[in-house]
């Protein structure tokens, strides 16, 4: 949560949060237990993930759709960082 608030209080940068995030991520087995079972039950059913975030802009939820959706070809998280590299909010 610290680093959710350090982006939302523009403390970081949005390049900044996706790098934390993998990495927090990549170093938390539990989390990525629960990417794994995401990603397979995703196979057969549709999954929602939710937030509180009122805009559509992108937050953490889409970064973990996005490597649920691609986790069978990653090796390692940090191989999805290029996709999360535009600030969603710089089109304000």
């Amino acid at each position: 949560m610290k680093l959710l608030k350090s982006y939302r209080d523009g403390k970081i940068k949005w390049e900044t949060f996706v790098e934390k995030f993998l990495e927090e991520l990549e170093n938390s087995p539990d989390s990525m237990k629960i990417i794994d079972e995401l990603h397979e039950k995703s196979k057969n059913e549709d999954i929602t993930l939710l937030c509180y975030e009122k805009s559509g802009k992108p937050c953490h939820r889409h970064l973990v759709r996005e490597i649920i959706k691609n986790l069978d070809n990653l090796q390692e998280l940090g191989k999805l960082e290029p996709l999360f590299t535009d600030d969603p909010e710089s089109d304000r």
